[in-house]
């Protein structure tokens, strides 16, 4: 059967007989003039189609959010003759419509909001019907119904997901430091007030023995398509520095003794062990500190100890023991 099919093909392309050929020709181009009568007999009737023409919708208020999904087109049925939809649907460039949603009334019912926008008011009808050709039959949805969520915002705390591991003789100078610290984060309510706090994506540094001064993404969960951040990043500073241990002693000061009474303390002083950054050691001096003892605490207990407190110290020093951190007193009644 395949092969009496090509001896067909081959007879019609390369008939042997020349009467033939000519036949076949004459045949071909009746059934081309046919087909070309055909189809202007189907175009020049008239027939009734739907033309989608875009909306755009513009100018939404930054403190609400869109919550349904209104179609994005308006449908106009016309009826024309085959030729014009052709040129209509293929060569004819269609109106686009933009509606400014500021300007529309808003009609509100507790935390949402409503508008709705009659097609009437946003479409010329005569426009229309002169750009088809008076052929318009129809324009659906005869509203267009837009529905919104007042929007919350918050300020929330940003947390560094960090992990690290100090190399030897190597400590942080001051504490880790993100800038901003927080972020206003914008959504429905429901979704803004579940939040607490903000993650950064996760680090980690092994044998860290230089300052860290670096951008890093904060960490959003990917359910918060309708929310929005002030900062999608933060700055993370850690600042570490090698560091040298010194021991000073510093002199123990007593408070809130009454004038006619003086404490005689065992020792004097204490021994303050502490950690410096080698470039800032030579700047810490003894009167930077301030080692107390209350004289409150004597009326409060019969001990005849004294709890010693270090109430200041510079900030970048990281304090590793004081001793000791009790006393004993004598407590020595003034002559008038």
């Amino acid at each position: 059967m395949k092969a009496g099919l090509q001896e067909f093909i081959r007879r019609f392309v390369r008939p042997i007989d020349k009467n033939l050929k000519d036949q076949l020709y004459v045949f071909a181009i009746c059934i081309g003039i046919s087909i070309f009568f055909w189809l202007l007999i189907k175009l020049s009737k008239e027939h009734t189609t739907t033309i989608p023409l875009s909306v755009k919708f513009e100018q939404i208020p930054q403190d609400k959010l869109l919550i349904n999904n209104p179609d994005p087109h308006i449908y106009i049925d016309i009826d024309a003759t085959g030729s014009d939809l052709i040129g209509m649907k293929f060569f004819k460039r269609r109106p686009r419509i933009t509606i400014d949603v500021n300007e529309q009334p808003f009609i509100r019912s507790g935390n949402t909001s409503r508008v709705r926008i009659p097609t009437n008011q946003i479409l010329d009808m005569n426009l229309l019907r002169n750009e088809f050709h008076e052929k318009l039959i129809n324009v659906s949805p005869d509203t267009l119904i837009l529905e919104f969520e007042d929007l919350h915002s918050k300020k929330v705390p940003v947390q560094a997901d960090l992990k690290y591991e100090l190399k030897q003789q190597h400590f942080l100078s001051d504490k880790v430091l993100l800038t901003p610290d927080s972020i206003v984060i914008t959504g429905r309510k429901n979704q803004v007030m579940s939040v607490d706090y903000v993650k950064t994506r996760f680090l980690e540094y092994k044998e860290l023995s230089n300052k860290i001064d670096r951008e890093v993404d904060l960490l959003i969960p990917e359910d918060w398509d309708n929310m929005k951040v002030s900062d999608n990043r933060v700055h993370l500073e850690i600042p570490v520095q090698k560091f040298t241990e010194i021991e000073k002693k510093i002199s123990i000061q007593i408070s809130n003794v009454p004038k006619t009474y003086s404490v005689k303390m065992f020792p004097e002083d204490v021994q303050v062990v502490y950690r410096v950054a080698i470039e800032e050691y030579e700047l810490i001096t003894e009167e930077m500190f301030h080692v107390s003892v209350d004289y409150n605490d004597v009326l409060e207990s019969n001990s005849r100890i004294l709890k010693v407190n270090l109430l200041n110290h510079p900030d970048q020093v990281e304090i590793v023991s004081m001793n000791p951190s009790q006393i004993e007193y004598i407590i020595v009644k003034e002559n008038d």
